[in-house]
């Protein structure tokens, strides 16, 4: 593995785990504002939430594969943002799970040099 492709050094060890698969596709995340940040981008770690979820998973950015698994998400959880990102990820954006078969949740651990916003490009209110 090259010095680009390491995860964080805060990630526990074996996280991501071997059902990780390389990064790649169109993914959706659901964000605050019409104009992404970086913040719409941090883990749960990186905020300092979720501290009594698996410490794997709260290393791992929420990300749907399906723009209607995101948007039932935000159906069911309003507060998480009005506004649905697209992006692009490869192999050398890091690790994704596999997606959930109802609700195309995915974690993607992002590797340590990712620039996470310029991966995402449109931005579609959810309406």
């Amino acid at each position: 593995m090259s010095e680009n492709c390491t995860f964080p050094e805060y990630f526990p060890n074996c996280c991501p785990d071997d059902k990780a698969i390389d990064a790649k596709d169109t993914v959706f995340r659901i964000i605050k504002a019409e104009k992404m940040t970086d913040d719409d981008l941090l883990s749960h770690y990186e905020r300092g939430t979720a501290v009594k979820a698996d410490q794997c998973a709260r290393c791992g950015i929420s990300v749907y594969d399906s723009f209607q698994g995101a948007m039932h998400r935000q159906r069911l959880s309003p507060y998480l943002g009005k506004f649905i990102a697209e992006g692009v990820l490869n192999p050398s954006s890091g690790k994704t799970s596999l997606p959930h078969k109802i609700s195309r949740h995915m974690e993607w651990w992002a590797y340590s040099n990712v620039n996470r916003q310029i991966l995402f490009g449109s931005v579609k209110p959810c309406t």
